[in-house]
């Protein structure tokens, strides 16, 4: 698995982006980790629109996190960024 996380700083605006690839053959457990991983990102960027809280946004990754079986380590939960 290789992870690529790539911050900017332009005109005082910051972004942040990260993606996971697979490389060659993995067990289809890390396979069914990180597709649930990218499912939950997915849900919670549909979750983040104007007028959503930050609990509705991490209650959307929680909730397909738990149906994938997973959970979510609340210790590594977001970071800023500016």
């Amino acid at each position: 698995i290789v992870n690529i996380d790539v911050t900017c700083l332009l005109h005082g605006y910051h972004g942040d982006t990260s993606r996971t690839f697979i490389v060659g053959k993995v067990a289809p457990n890390v396979r069914k980790l990180v597709d649930a991983a990218e499912r939950c990102l997915e849900e919670g960027v549909a979750a983040a629109y104007p007028g959503s809280h930050f609990g509705d946004i991490g209650g959307a990754i929680q909730d397909l996190a738990d149906e994938f079986g997973y959970g979510v380590v609340r210790e590594f939960c977001g970071h800023g960024i500016g």
